[in-house]
């Protein structure tokens, strides 16, 4: 843009502007949220919640979060089922039904 060469520089854009927005990217940052939610789920003595027990709680809510990047297919499928298993064992029957109902229906 400096240099004035505006072609150059939208090419530029361009290319990072599809990378950020990629669907790899968007796992990638949505990985983030999982790492957590993967700890809390699953329970294990790196977990921060107590006695290394899971949080379907916490989990829940890192889970939740990872789907509002609108990461790709494979990575959408195991985090709803993940937050289905979390409601079913929050006592969440209605919502958890409702969740699976969903990724069977998809």
């Amino acid at each position: 843009m400096r240099q004035r060469n505006y072609r150059a520089a939208g090419l530029i854009y361009q290319a990072e502007a599809t990378r950020f927005l990629s669907t790899d990217r968007r796992d990638e940052l949505a990985g983030i949220y999982l790492e957590f939610a993967d700890r809390y789920f699953e329970g294990d003595k790196n977990n921060p919640s107590p006695k290394g027990k899971p949080d379907y709680t916490q989990a829940l809510t890192y889970y939740q979060e990872s789907l509002k990047l609108k990461p790709g297919v494979a990575t959408r499928r195991r985090v709803e089922l993940r937050i289905a298993h979390s409601q079913r064992e929050l006592g969440q029957t209605e919502e958890a039904i409702t969740t699976y109902q969903s990724f069977l229906k998809q």
